[in-house]
């Protein structure tokens, strides 16, 4: 065998063992035999009534995904804890973010109360002539008093689209909207369902007061306009 077999057997040897430690460093690929349990999934569930006659609200209708605090962003059951302290119950979580579960409950509440259309940002080429922009600054488990709340609130502005005569989007109107249950526990089976029921009586108080919203009326003084390029589609997974 010649010395440069050698010289190149040796190198390659060398890198092999290099890759080895390497992967070593960083875990194993694969681990086996976790212990850790795993999370209990939670969605929202609407809760319209089956009888109710469905109104001329604003269409066709864009409900956007709301905006969530920094707080709400991740899929987890969010439990404020102070004025500035925030954690997370253990082994649950929702099945995703906060603001995309209130985003199809918004839609699907909508809809059902609607005689008109109720789009989605996964609809938005469609074409609307209203828009729904919001921001969800609660949903969460309050345990600041040391007692302990569900708590949901969102903040909502209702625009006009542009058209030929307004070629700007018109400010309609805005709006807060809070619900809050009083919890045994913070078990997270309970605290959902509690969460559930606040969240859907956000629904019905967004419903009334669109229905309540002139969508005729001139613009409102001093209020912000949104951005005037197309809505994205949400392309998160569902």
């Amino acid at each position: 065998m010649t010395l440069h077999n050698l010289r190149s057997k040796a190198a390659t040897a060398a890198l092999g063992l290099a890759a080895a430690l390497g992967l070593a460093a960083c875990g194993p690929l694969v681990e086996f035999g976790d212990d850790s349990p795993p999370p209990h999934l939670y969605a929202l569930r609407s809760a319209a009534p089956q009888d109710e006659t469905p109104r001329a609200l604003p269409t066709p209708l864009l409900v956007t995904t709301p905006e969530p605090i920094a707080e709400l962003r991740p899929p987890r059951i969010a439990v404020f804890t102070s004025l500035t302290g925030v954690s997370y119950l253990p082994n649950s979580r929702w099945i995703d973010p906060p603001a995309r579960l209130m985003a199809r409950l918004l839609e699907e509440r909508l809809r059902h109360a609607s005689t008109g259309v109720v789009l989605s940002p996964r609809q938005f080429e469609v074409g609307y002539d209203y828009r729904l922009n919001s921001r969800l600054v609660g949903f969460h488990v309050d345990a600041r008093n040391g007692e302990h709340v569900a708590r949901v609130a969102l903040e909502v502005m209702l625009f006009r689209a542009p058209s030929q005569e307004s070629p700007q989007p018109r400010a309609l109107g805005t709006a807060h909207f809070s619900a809050e249950r009083p919890l045994r526990s913070v078990d997270p089976d309970h605290v959902t369902e509690t969460l559930n029921a606040a969240a859907n009586d956000i629904a019905t108080q967004l419903v009334d007061w669109i229905a309540r919203q002139n969508v005729n009326a001139p613009a409102q003084p001093g209020m912000p306009v949104p951005p005037t390029e197309t809505t994205s589609p949400d392309t998160g997974s569902r």
